[in-house]
């Protein structure tokens, strides 16, 4: 009956009660041993959250959380009317993302009477992470004040609300917080190493990534930023040794295997990085970084043709890439043809208006979040060069300080027209109508 043992011989003895009176419904037998078998089923599972809960909230890693959320899965099929439960679910799946599940345990937990405080400030934190940290921040941050249990998550919530939103002084504020009070968090580490970039920091960056491998050479994502802002900086030998881990540690991911590559082609290890880059365009002939980088490769080798091949199948895949655009400018005055040089080249330069654009609109952000109008073109000018998803990220977050803002609702109605989603483009052209006085 139990898959358990060792966990059931420790709960026993930590509950006496319990063991009494599991004697008496063995003596019994009958309803009662099977129904208090069903509370001990309960009981395993229910501790294993718990020890998956306090394992994500020291290590943050996602997949404690996951655990925690399919013990707990276990414990409401056999417990479906308890509220802590359903509250410790909903908490789970907030810091997961699952926003669904999070209100519908929620509301099941306010229902079955969990206590109304508790359910208060998980709504809170909820609306925090989301992406709307201003209008809560005053309460969050006079619980923090008063030394609040979960003070812990509240940090948590805010950061990634700021984060979301690109309010990047709160979320310095909020991961320095954090990490004072638990200094080795990885979660909040790799938060502000991402916060610290966003600021070019890079050095400060660095050391919080560092920070992350060191205290869990199993965080890959960590060891990946690492080794990217290692590579950036042009610290190419350190940069290696990571992306060699992280491949031994996911032999499939793609980007591993191209950071390998780079980092060859950065040492003029030419024939070892044409030799990873052909292997990984094996399993995945439209990775168009892997198709630049060849290209390139090719080019410097003085092979032309060859490289102007690579280089248009990589344009094919990311038509807006400036490195791939200026390989193939080369490429073409290369092999003498001027003219067709030239039209890549006015492309770069467009580009290169835009970045400077985008660059100063993020000024424009984080000295003035709360502004609609600099989230709004940023989302255009992303939407224009081909960064869809991040594009409507930036119109979304715009649409949050403004739900009203028509031009916001107006690019994303083009952007998801372009998709071929004509209910989520009708909706946002219904909204980009003028409103009555």
């Amino acid at each position: 009956m139990f898959a358990r043992p060792r966990a059931l011989l420790r709960i026993l003895r930590q509950r006496p009660r319990l063991l009494f009176w599991l004697l008496i419904a063995l003596v019994g037998g009958g309803f009662g041993a099977v129904a208090l078998g069903r509370v001990l089923q309960v009981e395993l599972h229910a501790r294993a959250a718990e020890r998956y809960l306090e394992q994500a909230d020291r290590t943050q890693r996602r997949t404690h959380l996951t655990l925690a959320r399919d013990e707990l899965a276990h414990c409401l099929e056999r417990a479906p009317d308890s509220a802590r439960f359903h509250f410790l679910a909903a908490r789970t799946a907030r810091r997961l993302g699952d926003r669904e599940s999070a209100a519908r345990h929620l509301e099941k937990a306010a229902q079955l009477g969990w206590v109304p405080e508790a359910i208060d400030l998980e709504r809170i934190l909820g609306q925090a992470q989301r992406g709307d940290p201003n209008a809560v921040e005053g309460v969050l941050l006079s619980f923090i004040d008063r030394d609040h249990p979960d003070k812990a998550l509240i940090l948590e919530a805010l950061a990634q609300g700021y984060l979301r939103t690109y309010q990047l002084a709160g979320a310095l504020a909020c991961l320095d917080r954090w990490l004072a009070l638990q200094p080795d968090n990885t979660q909040a580490l790799l938060w502000r190493g991402q916060t610290l970039l966003l600021l070019e920091r890079r050095d400060a960056a660095l050391a919080d990534y560092r920070r992350v491998v060191e205290l869990d050479p199993e965080e890959d994502e960590g060891r990946r930023k690492l080794a990217e802002v290692l590579l950036a900086s042009h610290q190419t030998e350190e940069a290696l040794s990571h992306f060699t881990r992280w491949h031994e540690r996911q032999p499939d991911d793609p980007e591993a295997l191209l950071g390998l590559a780079r980092c060859q082609a950065e040492l003029a290890r030419t024939d070892e990085a044409i030799a990873l880059l052909d292997r990984l365009l094996s399993r995945h002939p439209k990775q168009a970084a892997a198709l630049a980088l060849r290209g390139k490769l090719a080019l410097e080798a003085g092979q032309t043709t060859e490289a102007e091949r690579w280089l248009r199948r990589s344009l094919a895949a990311a038509p807006f890439e400036r490195e791939t655009l200026f390989s193939l400018h080369r490429c073409l005055q290369a092999q003498g043809r001027p003219e067709e040089a030239q039209k890549f080249l006015t492309a770069i330069e467009r580009i290169d208006a835009d970045r400077e654009l985008l660059k100063q609109l993020r000024n424009a952000v984080h000295q003035a979040p709360h502004d609609a109008g600099p989230r709004c073109e940023m989302g255009r000018i992303l939407l224009r060069n081909g960064q869809e998803r991040e594009g409507r990220r930036w119109l979304e977050s715009a649409l949050r300080e403004d739900p009203h803002h028509a031009p916001s609702h107006a690019a994303l109605a083009d952007s998801y027209e372009r998709s071929g989603d004509r209910a989520l483009a009708a909706q946002h052209r219904q909204r980009d109508l003028p409103r009555s006085p």
